[in-house]
Formats: structure tokens, sequence, C-alpha cells
């Protein structure tokens, strides 16, 4: 979950302090999010806190790990959380998303029980501990509390797991991000010019369909002949088990690209625009890779500046999908171009899609050939 933005409406940032003010004008903030586990407190840079500067400088502080110190009693919930949050099953364990996503969550739960005896903590606890909480958050903390104590069993500090068998609440059905629709290309397009960043970041998303995972890695050395052919990071919906990632090919050049796909020259016109090169496409003003979460906050905002608060960089995806299937594509074509294993898969991303030009026909263009399939090679149009 998107942990909340100063200077944004209805958001804030937490653990800055204002001392003072730089000669610009602008106030002096430091971060002391991590002074209470025996950090130092963190500067903020000379900017105004809406700014872009300050929000990457705000997320690179919120992103880093704590010290590896143990200051609570020993015994204790909060010494237990402490060494779990330091340990290797954490650290390198898991997914640099989900550190960040459950950290905030444990040192929440460190605050409010550290002072609880370890071994005093029994199912009933916890379970009152999630009755604060709505569906959603209430689950991700559930997982955040079994992944804890699937460490303490692993190593030995209980006998029996309190958190095993705790199910997860029932939850509104959703579709996730919402998908962009062509009004919101458009509107994004006309307030980012081709030189921000940010710009360039929605065209690479826009082109490749990508999600934000597989974007980051994209440079204009990714394409061979025309064609962008890459591996899904992100496991497939429902096989989650399996680890399973689909193969994805895109047309990279306006002669490969069917009609239906509804080519763009922006990309390259945003990259011509840029006063720098750089590895890959999307980074930060210092020219080095933006990391997932960081990449995600940073383009949401720039949504929002654009008028558009409740889009975000993988809605992108589920948009472009949606029309290609009002354009006329198949559902081979759209599961290779989107990286897809199963139609299931493929209608799920193209629901949003407008069915009503599809029966009537009004943008049906002429399909021409079939889509030849290679196995993590180059697939072609024929």
């Amino acid at each position: 979950m998107r942990r909340p933005q100063r200077g944004r409406p209805g958001f804030r940032m937490r653990h800055l302090n204002q001392s003072g003010q730089f000669a610009s004008g602008n106030p002096r903030y430091y971060y002391k999010g991590h002074v209470k586990y025996g950090g130092q407190a963190i500067a903020m840079p000379d900017a105004p806190p809406d700014s872009p500067e300050f929000r990457a400088a705000y997320t690179a502080a919120e992103e880093m790990p704590l010290p590896r110190i143990t200051r609570a009693k020993a015994g204790t919930l909060g010494e237990k959380m402490e060494r779990y949050l330091a340990s290797d099953d954490f650290l390198n364990g898991l997914r640099s998303s989900t550190r960040g996503n459950r950290r905030p969550i444990l040192s929440d739960i460190g605050e409010k029980y550290g002072y609880v005896p370890f071994r005093k903590i029994e199912t009933q606890h916890i379970k009152f501990d999630l009755t604060k909480f709505d569906p959603h958050p209430a689950n991700n903390r559930l997982r955040a509390w079994k992944g804890f104590y699937k460490w303490a069993d692993a190593t030995g500090e209980i006998a029996v797991d309190p958190a095993r068998h705790i199910r997860k609440r029932a939850t509104p059905e959703s579709d996730g991000h919402t998908p962009w629709a062509r009004p919101d290309f458009d509107q994004f397009r006309e307030y980012w010019s081709l030189e921000p960043p940010q710009r360039l970041a929605f065209e690479v998303f826009y082109r490749s369909l990508a999600s934000v995972v597989d974007a980051l890695k994209f440079s204009p050395a990714s394409a061979t002949e025309g064609w962008l052919v890459y591996q899904r990071q992100k496991p497939q919906r429902k096989r989650r088990a399996r680890k399973t990632v689909g193969v994805a090919v895109i047309p990279w050049s306006r002669q490969n690209a069917p009609e239906w796909f509804e080519w763009s020259d922006d990309l390259e016109a945003a990259h011509a625009a840029q006063n720098e090169r750089h590895l890959t496409y999307i980074v930060t003003k210092f020219g080095k890779p933006r990391s997932i979460k960081a990449t995600s906050q940073w383009f949401s905002a720039a949504c929002s500046d654009a008028g558009l608060p409740d889009l975000s960089a993988h809605g992108i995806r589920k948009g472009r999908a949606a029309t290609l299937k009002e354009n006329g594509a198949t559902t081979e074509q759209r599961m290779a171009i989107e990286g897809h294993e199963t139609e299931e898969e493929a209608s799920f991303y193209s629901r949003s899609a407008d069915l009503r030009r599809v029966i009537s026909g009004t943008k049906v263009p002429t399909q021409s050939g079939k889509l030849e399939i290679l196995a993590n090679k180059r697939k072609e149009f024929k």
C-alpha cells in the first residue's frame, strides 16, 4: 500500500521535523523515522515538500534499512521483532517490495505491543489486533504476523504458532488498478510535455504494456530487429504457487506494428527530448535505477498532477489491453503482447474494453495472417 505524502490533498508524510529554513526560504526538514531505532536523522533537500526532488529524497530515506540493534527488553515481543527484522529470513528471504510493505506493519506492531512477554501472546491477541483494521489492511497485517511467527517457529522460539490457523477476512471483489481510457492517455500527454522524465516513463508503459517491475529494465538497446521480447517477472494470476512467468513480445517499430496496436512515435520523441542518455529509460534525476516502490509512487504523483488521481502505472497496462480487444486483436495476439499464458488472464486484463464497439464492428481492422509463437525467441506476425 502506498504511504501518504505531504503536499498532495489528503496525504501527509510522517517522521518529518522542521528545524529552521534554508537561505532560499524553503523550510529545513529532517527525516527521523529511524531515530527511535538508534539511527541518525536524515537531512531533506533544499526544495518544497511537494516537489519531485523532496518526494524522491523522502522515499529513499523511508526505504533505508533499520539499524541492526536490539533495544527492547529481552524476552519481549519487541526484542523478537527486532531480531526478525535483522534476520536473513527477512532481509534476503523476501522481495524488496514485500519488505517495504511489511516493515512499517511490523514496526507498528512492535511499537504497540513490544513490551508484552513474547510467550504470553496467544491467537486471541492477534485476532483482537486485526479487528482494528478494514479487511484489506487486516489481511496485509495478518501476513506480517504469519511471516514473523514462521521465522520464530523455524528458529525454535516457539512450540506452537498462534497465527497459523487464523484465516484471512473476506474482501470485496475488485478488479484492482483502474484501467486507463483513451481520454486519460490524451490528458496525461497534454499535461506532461515530451521533456519531463514522467512523460518518457508514460510512453514506455504505453508502448510495452509492461508492469513497473519489467519496464524498469527496458532501454533503447532492449529491442532487436524492431521487436521487444522479455520474460515477465510477476507470477501469473492464480498460479503464484508455481511462480511461472510469461514471455511477452512487443512491436518496437512502426513497420512491425499491426493497425490494432495503435502505434505512436511519442516514445522516440520523448527519449530524444531528454538532456542526458542513460542505460535504461526510467531513472532518477541522478541517472540511477529506480526501485519498484519508488517508481510506482513517483508515477502516481505524476498522474495526480495531471488531474488523474485514481490512476497508476499498472492501469496503463489494463487500459491498453482493453483497446487492443476493442480494435479487433485476437485472444492469441493479446496473450503474446501481454505475456499471458492463459486465455483467462488475457480476458481479465481486457475486461474494460468497449464491447459495444467490438460487437458493432465500428473499429475492427483487417486481420492478416496468424501469430506464430516461438518459445523464448522472437515472435512475428506473418
